[in-house]
């Protein structure tokens, strides 16, 4: 029988304090939210900060990355841990979106541009769930 080394302790105790986190988070969230509030992005939020922390401690992680099984063919394919990053890099975009960015507005500088605002706010919650519909499935161990 193999003997469990301090450094697999240290890492079980970490994983298992990350996941009591997130689980408290969620039940608070959907305590004080659900049904009332019916926001994916919130959820969404609380997952892939998981993931990121998950696959940065690296413990209990079975499956092997996209790119490291000869079959798939996808050897540029991104990590978990790189896909997770840079789906928070696009939440915290369309989380933090500001309507009233100098750059929305009209050419007398005064009043709001409308359609700017649109299009941008479009363009960036498109590019994260592109990215997530992209790269979802991998999201898995």
């Amino acid at each position: 029988m193999n003997k469990i080394t301090r450094e697999e302790k240290l890492k079980r105790k970490q994983y298992n304090e990350m996941n009591k986190k997130y689980k408290k988070e969620l039940k608070k969230l959907i305590k004080e939210y659900y049904p009332y509030d019916n926001s994916i992005e919130t959820f969404f939020d609380i997952q892939v900060r998981h993931w990121i922390d998950y696959y940065s401690l690296g413990y209990n992680v079975m499956a092997m990355e996209t790119k490291d099984v000869p079959e798939f063919c996808k050897p540029n394919a991104p990590t978990r841990l790189e896909i997770a990053k840079k789906l928070k890099e696009l939440y915290d975009n369309y989380d933090n979106f500001n309507p009233l960015d100098a750059k929305f507005r009209s050419e007398d500088g005064i009043h709001l541009d409308m359609l700017k605002i649109e299009d941008a706010y479009y363009k960036t919650k498109k590019e994260l769930f592109d990215y997530y519909f992209k790269y979802g499935g991998e999201m898995w161990d």
